[in-house]
């Protein structure tokens, strides 16, 4: 069968790769955080002098166009540099109040602003001299948008805004403001305008600092509108689109933002635990040699790993322009999860040294916290998820919605396209199909068909991988092996699962079903997770990468992990106790070869420790 070869496109890098410029960034930045950022992080105010240093620096201006003053760069480099920032010691705080400036109040003015007002304050945000605020949250609606209380109505040549907002990053100390308020509240969510409002507006009252649990270093607070009247050049984006539009422009920016500097704080925790454990010693011996420490360290490694992969993946399909708006919520999902259990496995190592503040793992535990609450919480990414996974195989459950004949996906794609997909159903593999299906529909069909068959050529390496008795140290290939059929045996179980949630949706329309398949959310989220381990491995593998192993133990950790997750939800969900033993023993098998779960993260943490070391 011939395979459909898409015309020339300019050449990006490779998911997970970094250009030679995008590495030399990362390095400065990371020279940076480390000479003057480091002495602020335990700081619990908001460091002016540092901001205008990290302004300097052009950290500031990065995503914003050079003909405003900044750096023109694309999602993955400003992350890249953010992620360093951490790593280096910048706190999450300054990284935080960040985020909320230059992306969350810069980026809206930048696809959506008129011209005036990207002239007005554009310039000032990537100089470092104003600093933006978000401010969407109330106290009485923060998933809920259509709940909005904010009101603005229509006067002579403006508008007037009263009501309150709530939890808003930057507030103390922001020039400017992004307001989310409800201009047809009959409309809910699509009723909802947004407005760029500067700090001396007269009506416009900014409330005393909030006192958090943590970063400390970020202010935060009340935001109070009463009578604020503001002209029409005010308002950003069309009357009406300021939710669906503006804020949902910012998704996949603000939670790679939010999460991309998590993923380099929970490596510095990492590196920290590793170097504090190899220092520490108990009963004549260091507490690295102890197994329940080493089995901290190699569960913070593989949760490392999959956090930098997670916002990697996001921030490619962002700047190659394919929507991830699921991929986004599992990654906001994954990675704020896994932040709080690296934090929980730090301070544990630390024993009693990390329960008081002079040690930067206290404020670390504080800090992630944060992620499962900000930019929606756990709960909203599972019930985001819940709806997607039943919408999704709903669609792939029928396959007479692709005929052979599809005008589109052939004009997209030609023949070998619809012939790949009808032979993937025909296998069996519906899920696949509707994937690539899904993906040829995107704007950029072309890379969007590039990417489907990389993904398909590395699962055919995978499987044409020998695994073989193991004799002496496990080959990665063998875990690769092993973690790609767990894949297999938790994504068997979800579609079961999927199927009985379907079935009791169509009898009963009524019933609320998010709540019941919130574990099968989770467990899809967990295979995804090991999924992108499985890839990223299979490719160190073809390249000989020193992280090959380590990359593969995680990958087969992850894996069961998935499984395991998913056959208990399938098991609440069915109640078919046959059908669940049955692939249960076929877990604890994929388990026991050539390693035990235990054995891996022993092995993860031989390498955490041997960075630490370097």
């Amino acid at each position: 069968m011939s395979q459909v070869t898409p015309e020339p496109s300019p050449p990006r890098p490779a998911p997970f790769q970094t250009t030679d410029e995008q590495s030399a960034l990362a390095d400065e930045v990371l020279k940076f955080a480390r000479a003057e950022a480091a002495p602020h992080e335990l700081a619990e105010e908001f460091a002016m002098p540092l901001w205008r240093k990290m302004a300097e620096l052009g950290l500031m201006g990065l995503p914003i166009p050079r003909e405003y003053g900044g750096g023109d760069s694309d999602l993955t480099t400003t992350v890249l540099a953010v992620e360093a920032f951490v790593r280096g010691g910048g706190s999450l705080s300054m990284a935080l109040s960040w985020g909320a400036s230059t992306v969350l109040f810069g980026i809206p003015v930048l696809v959506f602003g008129t011209s005036e007002q990207k002239r007005r304050y554009l310039p000032r945000i990537a100089s470092g001299e104003s600093i933006g605020a978000f401010a969407l949250t109330e106290p009485g609606a923060g998933s809920d948008a259509a709940s909005l209380r904010t009101r603005a109505r229509r006067t002579d040549g403006g508008w007037v805004l009263d009501g309150a907002k709530m939890f808003i990053t930057n507030g103390p100390i922001a020039d400017a403001f992004l307001v989310f308020a409800s201009t047809d509240p009959a409309r809910g969510r699509n009723g909802i305008s947004a407005f760029v409002i500067d700090r001396e507006t007269p009506g416009f009252t900014c409330g005393q600092p909030l006192h958090k649990m943590g970063h400390r270093g970020s202010p935060t607070s009340e935001l109070v509108l009463q009578d604020c009247r503001v002209p029409d050049t005010a308002l950003l984006g069309k009357e009406g689109r300021g939710f669906v539009e503006v804020a949902f422009s910012t998704l996949e920016w603000e939670r790679s933002c939010l999460l991309g500097p998590g993923a380099g704080a929970c490596a510095l925790a990492l590196e920290r635990s590793a170097r504090y454990a190899l220092s520490r010693a108990q009963f004549g011996r260091p507490v690295a040699e102890f197994g329940a420490v080493r089995q901290l360290l190699g569960d913070m490694q593989a949760r490392c790993f999959a956090a930098a992969l997670h916002w990697r993946r996001l921030g490619w399909l962002k700047d190659a322009g394919v929507p991830a708006v699921t991929e986004s919520s599992i990654a906001k999902l994954v990675i704020s999860e896994d932040c709080l259990r690296v934090a929980d496995s730090a301070v544990q190592i630390h024993g009693g040294y990390g329960y008081i503040r002079e040690y930067p793992v206290e404020q670390f535990y504080r800090d992630v916290k944060l992620y499962t609450l900000g930019g929606g919480t756990s709960e909203i990414q599972q019930r985001i998820l819940a709806e997607t996974l039943l919408k999704e195989h709903r669609d792939g459950r029928h396959p007479e919605r692709l005929s052979t004949r599809d005008p589109l996906l052939r004009a997209l794609a030609g023949d070998a396209a619809v012939d790949r997909i009808q032979e993937m159903r025909a296998l069996g593999r519906a899920t696949a199909a509707s994937v690539l299906e899904a993906s040829l529909r995107h704007d950029q069909p072309e890379l969007a068909w590039a990417v489907a068959l990389d993904e398909l050529a590395a699962q055919d390496r995978l499987e044409s991988l020998p695994c073989g008795p193991a004799q002496g140290p496990v080959p990665p290939r063998v875990h690769i092996r092993a973690a790609a059929c767990a894949c297999g045996l938790a994504a068997a179980a979800l579609e079961r699962g999927l199927d009985l949630a379907l079935s009791l949706r169509t009898d009963h329309p009524d019933h609320e079903l998010q709540e019941q398949i919130f574990p099968l959310a989770r467990a899809r989220a967990e295979l995804d997770t090991a999924r992108l381990l499985v890839w990223r491995a299979a490719l160190s593998t073809d390249a000989a990468g020193r992280e090959t192993a380590p990359l593969a133990a995680a990958a087969r950790l992850r894996a069961s992990a998935a499984a395991t997750q998913a056959l208990l939800a399938v098991s609440d969900l069915t109640g078919d106790v046959p059908w669940a033993a049955s692939l249960f023993r076929s877990v604890a098998e994929l388990r026991r070869a050539g390693g035990t779960d235990s054995e891996l993260r022993e092995a993860l943490a031989g390498f955490a420790i041997a960075q630490a070391q370097c």
